[in-house]
């Protein structure tokens, strides 16, 4: 399964031409968030747990290590890269706890909010798969404490997507550029909060910021060549909202999709309904009022359903009704114990087979806020 992990590492010539384009030349100190769940969920597949069904006990454990091993060198890879560059790196891997679907604050608005995700780890489908995540990642905790600027965090009432903001807005982390490395959708809206997105994908690997997310959309959406105004990545969560998100059962506005939702809000735009020099203009409220008032565009019953998508998407709201207490367990993740001869005896004794990349972990670019 190493080709499920080595696709979300971007290849360092096509990192150069990234950064390149978007002349970083002044970034001396950068974090990293790698959202682990967009790693662990292709692991779910058939074959693979056929493969691990026919395992004796100790390929199975030796399946474990290779799974750590290739998890813990994803942020090898990027913090290598970064050192070469002169910039000191601080990656987070991030996830939701796999047994805690009952507590999500989000349930307030949706009752099955990500029942999804943690069906997919009951499932008995996936038994063994489930079994080799679960392990790993309870050992990949251990092993990142003793990691300089390494972290794993988890939630169980917050969304895992919301803690790179939780990191930046109680600035545990100082950095001068946040990166958020995944494959979620739901992330792309950290445009709006200054972060930039690294979306893998093979030499069509991407870097979204605020002022590329709509274009992509676009060419996604195969409108490059036929949209008329270019709207504001502020509205990026609303248009989550009436398009859905299965990982977190979203339900979608059904009969509106991206191009029809973007064209009716490209004549918001003319009739001069919605604009930057009006940031109310973006409200959930008013957006909701307006689209159905305007032309008919969707039934008065659906109200209720976006405004809940949107109170469950939008960061800043999750972060308000989030329990401090929850939020400063979620970062007591954010230690350092530093053990390089430890680290390198268990490499040594226990990964021999499947072994972490301690030289680019360890051997990095010195933190220029401790410098001076």
């Amino acid at each position: 399964m190493d080709f499920i992990f080595n696709a979300f590492k971007v290849r360092y010539v096509k990192m150069n031409k990234l950064f390149r384009d978007l002349h970083l030349n002044g970034v001396k100190n950068i974090t990293l968030y790698i959202n682990l769940e967009s790693i662990l969920n292709p692991l779910h597949q058939k074959s693979y747990e056929e493969f691990l069904s026919s395992c004796a006990l100790d390929a199975v454990t030796e399946e474990y290590k290779h799974v750590i091993a290739n998890i813990i060198n994803i942020a090898a890879h990027y913090r290598l890269y970064f050192t070469r560059e002169r910039v000191f790196s601080s990656i987070v891997f991030f996830y939701n706890d796999f047994d805690s679907g009952n507590k999500y604050n989000n349930r307030v608005h949706i009752k099955k909010y990500r029942k999804s995700y943690h069906d997919m780890y009951d499932n008995t489908k996936y038994e063994r798969v489930n079994e080799v995540i679960r392990w790993a990642i309870q050992y990949c905790h251990k092993i990142v404490d003793f990691i300089d600027h390494v972290y794993i965090l988890k939630t169980d009432k917050l969304d895992s997507s919301v803690i790179p903001y939780l990191c930046k807005d109680t600035k545990y982390l100082k950095s001068d550029l946040d990166l958020l490395l995944t494959k979620d959708p739901y992330d792309f809206q950290y445009v709006n909060h200054d972060f930039m997105i690294l979306l893998p994908h093979g030499d069509d690997s991407v870097i979204l910021h605020r002022g590329t997310l709509i274009k992509y959309l676009l060419y996604k959406n195969d409108m490059l060549d036929k949209y008329k105004f270019l709207i504001s990545p502020k509205l990026y969560p609303f248009i989550l909202s009436v398009t859905g998100n299965k990982k977190r059962n979203l339900d979608k506005l059904k009969g509106i999709g991206f191009k029809k939702l973007y064209k009716e809000l490209e004549n918001l735009y003319i009739q001069d309904y919605l604009s930057d020099e009006n940031p109310a203009s973006y409200n959930i409220e008013y957006l909701n009022d307006l689209i159905k008032s305007s032309n008919g565009f969707y039934d008065t019953g659906v109200r209720d359903l976006i405004c809940n998508n949107y109170y469950a998407i939008d960061l800043d709201r999750q972060l308000n009704i989030s329990n401090r207490d929850d939020n400063d367990n979620i970062l007591s993740g954010l230690i350092d114990r530093y053990d390089t001869s430890g680290l390198k005896k268990l490499n040594d004794k226990t990964f021999a087979d499947y072994p972490i990349n301690l030289v680019e972990l360890n051997n990095y670019y010195a933190d220029p806020l401790k410098d001076g």
